[in-house]
């Protein structure tokens, strides 16, 4: 079976769309497109952004360990970018430096993936990311949320935070 026929067509195109905004915010950086601040204020927010987003909207399509490879791979490229250009005195800052939240989409889908095999050893069920939750019961999943689902959660959000300082 090939990669294609494992993931629907829609998990490819969020994550091509991923790899194309990444390799924009690098081609606007090499070929000076934008000023060098805007370019340095869209690489924080935007890689800070696709790990929350992913985090709190589409962790249950990360229980699907294709989709998780396919952003793992991601994660692992952006955390070897950052080893490679984090002395780049382009983005070194007063406060840290800006290529620091590359760190963060490895850091966050390892930290989930390890609470959420954990959390299935203690209980005979997935974890739920309740960070955009209004309701203790997911309608999703069908089940009440147990206090492991909320420390869970908070520890994955607490090293992703950190990862971006």
């Amino acid at each position: 079976m090939s990669l294609r026929n494992a993931i629907k067509t829609s998990h490819l195109v969020l994550w091509s769309a991923h790899l194309l905004a990444s390799l924009l915010l690098w081609v606007t950086y090499k070929y000076e497109i934008i000023p060098l601040e805007s370019v340095r204020k869209g690489i924080s927010l935007y890689f800070w952004m696709i790990p929350a987003l992913l985090l709190m909207q589409y962790y249950i399509q990360l229980r699907n360990y294709k989709v998780y490879l396919l952003w793992l791979i991601s994660g692992i490229i952006q955390f070897v970018v950052y080893f490679i250009a984090k002395d780049n005195s382009d983005f070194q800052e007063v406060n840290g430096n800006n290529l620091a939240p590359l760190k963060t989409l490895l850091v966050m889908l390892l930290s989930y993936q390890f609470f959420r095999q954990l959390f299935k050893i203690l209980t005979p069920w997935e974890l739920i990311i309740t960070a955009k939750r209004f309701s203790s019961y997911d309608l999703d999943d069908k089940r009440k949320l147990i206090w492991l689902d909320y420390l869970f959660s908070f520890i994955i959000v607490a090293c992703l935070v950190a990862s971006f300082l």
